[in-house]
């Protein structure tokens, strides 16, 4: 039997390319707010395996290379028990799924609903951390001191005001 990788924290960094900077539905127009994933074995695992209420910072690759989001992991529709058929259903109908289609398919197929906790109108003022990223990388855990410390490094031009600052 093969062996399962352990599941995903409640803290994380989430790699997204510079297109989803461009798309409404990727910020706080969204209703809800959406993130993709690619369509691979481990792009589903991880999609699926993100527990509600998990925050990412949001780090956009090449070629900007900064924080853009900091995002939180809902349950959008509590009729739906699937949170893959629940992103792909907002997903559907916002349009999203058609637009990314168009745009790059392999990054079109995976949703999970969203909420927006912070924002950088201009990914370009943000920090320029080295993580040392590579493509394909989806995804990187980090503790909850990781988080806030980045977090509260970054210099967002909006917050949600129920977003705790952390400790």
């Amino acid at each position: 039997m093969a062996r399962r990788p352990p599941p995903i924290g409640m803290f994380g960094i989430k790699l997204v390319g510079e297109a989803h900077t461009a798309f409404r539905f990727f910020g706080r127009a969204g209703r809800p707010a959406l993130m993709n994933f690619p369509d691979s074995p481990p792009g589903r695992r991880i999609a699926a395996d993100i527990p509600i209420g998990h925050r990412s910072l949001v780090y956009v690759m090449h070629p900007i290379r900064r924080f853009w989001t900091a995002i939180e992991y809902i349950k959008w529709d509590p009729t739906i028990n699937d949170v893959l058929t629940e992103g792909w259903q907002a997903a559907a109908a916002q349009g999203a799924d058609a637009m990314m289609e168009a745009f790059n398919s392999h990054y079109a197929k995976l949703w999970r609903c969203i909420r927006i906790l912070a924002l950088m109108k201009d990914p370009q003022l943000a920090p320029t951390p080295d993580f040392g990223f590579q493509e394909g990388d989806i995804m990187r855990e980090i503790s909850e001191g990781e988080y806030f410390d980045m977090f509260n490094a970054i210099p967002w031009t909006w917050t949600d005001q129920d977003h705790s600052r952390g400790p």
